[in-house]
């Protein structure tokens, strides 16, 4: 499914990195991995700083994010670290900031914007470019090893077919709590199984797809992170499966 295509006017992407975890420390200086994730133009920046980790989880969440809209415009795209290119950055990547940047992919510009935290990095990933976008976009961040337990949504024997690990149960309840918070209840989060591969999230609700909404689900680590979009004041249009 071509979700763009198919009538939803905005599409999200996100992505967490626990920095924790010892995979994520050595990346740097593993040559094959970084020839086969940057562009010529990003190893020059990260040649130029100090802080090659920081800014390589940078690139690779912004890559990550930028992919998962450019899936869900078209269902054929393949991840191809390369292809997705950072090519801005508008900030110093210092602890707690809040940076804006860009990812271009075969004519699509995607802007992104980063949480450093810590422990985390977390990008939101929003496309098309409108102003004000993100402000739009509710975001919730959640530490599994914390004592603190989200709000328990059920989730429907559909959503429960693309789930495989606690982290992917509990993200998928994160968003529906964003959701409902929104106002929308009584929802489903649908992936639906592509060859061998797992499509998009998207948002169903009594089998009907809705269109003036997105989600994004992410976990990596001890994290999960969920953004979701709702148009306000949408009529909730939707569409047939």
């Amino acid at each position: 499914m071509d979700r763009q295509r198919n009538g939803t006017s905005r599409l999200i992407g996100n992505d967490i990195i626990d920095l924790s975890l010892p995979p994520v420390s050595a990346k740097v200086d593993n040559s094959r991995f970084m020839n086969r994730i940057c562009s010529s133009e990003e190893e020059k920046l990260l040649a130029a700083t100090q802080k090659q980790q920081l800014l390589l989880w940078y690139m690779w969440s912004a890559k990550e994010s930028a992919y998962k809209i450019a899936k869900k415009y078209h269902s054929e795209t393949v991840f191809s670290p390369k292809q997705f290119i950072v090519n801005r950055i508008s900030s110093c990547i210092w602890l707690n900031n809040e940076v804006d940047g860009e990812v271009s992919y075969k004519g699509m510009h995607i802007p992104v914007r980063w949480q450093h935290r810590s422990t985390y990095i977390h990008c939101v990933g929003v496309w098309p470019d409108q102003t004000g976008a993100f402000d739009e976009i509710a975001v919730g961040i959640e530490d599994l090893s914390s004592a603190e337990i989200i709000v328990e949504k059920r989730l429907s024997r559909h959503e429960t077919e693309s789930i495989f690990s606690p982290a992917s149960q509990r993200v998928r309840q994160l968003a529906k709590q964003l959701l409902s918070e929104h106002g929308l209840n009584d929802v489903e989060i649908i992936r639906h199984r592509a060859g061998n591969c797992w499509g998009p999230p998207y948002i169903r609700r009594h089998k009907r797809i809705l269109t003036e909404c997105d989600l994004s689900l992410s976990h990596h680590g001890r994290f999960i992170a969920a953004a979701v979009w709702v148009k306000e004041n949408g009529d909730w249009r939707s569409r047939e499966e």
